[in-house]
């Protein structure tokens, strides 16, 4: 009977578990996220202003936040859910989705924050991948091998066995 010792040090059986566990690392240093925070300053007059977040297209946002100075002014705040209006005070908003600002008149001082998370290492997620097809294809065929060399030896000492008697 083979022992696990015999199994585990079989070559092809040893390079496609290190690939597979070489992929398991990889695709864990993958998921890896990093919190980043950006601030818009803005000084608006009347009219119609969008607020976007310049270059934040594709990344999963965890929170907006509008800090908006209105002194003398009145403020409309437009997102896809709610609609707000602020008249001459000093206002924080967290908000779902990007908003629009209607000035209606007078000056805005607002500061318009994004946190989004990143995932600097998502490159290596493809590569791990393919490691992990190519893992699990020499184990597999490394473990089919294994058996058969296992098969031969049993019938070689049978044979040997059946010699001696």
């Amino acid at each position: 009977m083979a022992r696990f010792r015999d199994w585990i040090t079989y070559p092809p059986i040893a390079v496609g578990l290190i690939l597979l566990i070489l992929a398991l690392v990889m695709s864990f240093a993958a998921s890896y996220n990093v919190s980043r925070e950006k601030t818009w300053d803005y000084v608006l007059g009347e009219g119609e202003h969008l607020l976007d977040g310049d270059g934040l297209e594709g990344v999963t946002v965890l929170g907006r936040v509008l800090e908006v100075n209105a002194e003398n002014a009145t403020i409309v705040v437009i997102t896809e859910d709610m609609n707000y209006t602020i008249s001459n005070n000093r206002t924080v908003l967290s908000l779902d989705s990007d908003p629009t600002l209607r000035v209606e008149n007078g000056k805005v001082i607002c500061s318009y924050t994004v946190r989004w998370l990143e995932y600097p290492y998502s490159y290596i997620s493809f590569p791990a991948f393919i490691l992990a097809i190519v893992g699990s294809y020499f184990a597999f065929r490394g473990y089919i091998s294994f058996l058969e060399s296992l098969r031969e030896n049993t019938k070689k000492k049978q044979e040997e066995k059946n010699e001696e008697a």
